[in-house]
Order: C-alpha cells, then sequence, then structure tokens
C-alpha cells in the first residue's frame, strides 16, 4: 500500500487540521504537510530553505517542479482505490515569477478521471498569494 494514500486516507477520516508528510524523505526535508484534503483536491504546505536555492538565491525549478508534482500526485491518489498508486507520466510546469527561500502552498486538484489515467492540474502560491508556476498532468494508475 502507497503510505502517502495512507496519509490522506487518514487526513480526511480523521478530519485533521494539518498532518506532516513523513513517509517520504524529499516531502520531509521541504518541510511538507497535507492542509486540507478531499476527493479530488489537496492542499500542501512547503517550507523551503536556502539548500534548494541556485547562485541568485532563487529555488532551483525543479524543486519548484517537484512540490507541484507532490500536489497532483496527492490529487490522484484522493480517489484512487487503496490497492492502487500513481505514477506521473509527465509533467507541464508553467514558471510565472521567481521563487526564493520561504513557505509555499500547492493547491491541487483532478481535472478528469479514468479507468487508467488521471488528469490533474497544480498552483503553487507563495505567502502573499501571487502564482509563483502552474502544472498538469496526466497519472498512470498503478495496481499493486
Amino acid at each position: 500500500m502507497n503510505p502517502d494514500k495512507v496519509l490522506i486516507e487518514r487526513f480526511i477520516k480523521e478530519e485533521c487540521s494539518t498532518l506532516s508528510i513523513t513517509d517520504n524523505p524529499l516531502a520531509e526535508n521541504l518541510d511538507g504537510k497535507l492542509i486540507q484534503a478531499g476527493r479530488g483536491e489537496v492542499e500542501l504546505s512547503f517550507r523551503v530553505d536556502h539548500s534548494f536555492t541556485q547562485g541568485a538565491g532563487a529555488i532551483q525549478g525543479g524543486i519548484v517542479a517537484t512540490m507541484l508534482d507532490f500536489g497532483l500526485a496527492f490529487a490522484a491518489l484522493s480517489v484512487v482505490d487503496v490497492t492502487q498508486s500513481v505514477a506521473t507520466a509527465s509533467i507541464a510546469v508553467n514558471y510565472y515569477r521567481p521563487a526564493f527561500a520561504g513557505h509555499y502552498t500547492v493547491r491541487a486538484c483532478i481535472d478528469k478521471q479514468g479507468r487508467t489515467l488521471i488528469f490533474a492540474s497544480a498552483e503553487l502560491f507563495d505567502t502573499r498569494g501571487k502564482t509563483i508556476a502552474m502544472s498538469n498532468s496526466p497519472l498512470i494508475v498503478v495496481n499493486l
């Protein structure tokens, strides 16, 4: 069973206010937290420190994409069966402004769900509510 799926199920069932993502080392390093979740939609928060920045002080673009990808995957995991998981098939990311060390929020939702593919979209916001980047992705439903 996918531990992230278990976390989402627990969050929804127990109606938690915030739940740290501790089963995934990268999410843990980004201080990832599940803030809100329902069927087909999630909100996550991350705190990115200076270890993820480039020479000019901006967060490396792959880390921005990673935060979005976590949102996409968690949204998809919220709708699959406990005997299933998901894998990102491809990801498109549009960057709108640079991101610097600090706190970020990802909101993601399912756009269309099929039997073998789930299409999802996500948006990354800074603490002022400005959009940093947006993404969309087809995710493959995997039977465990």
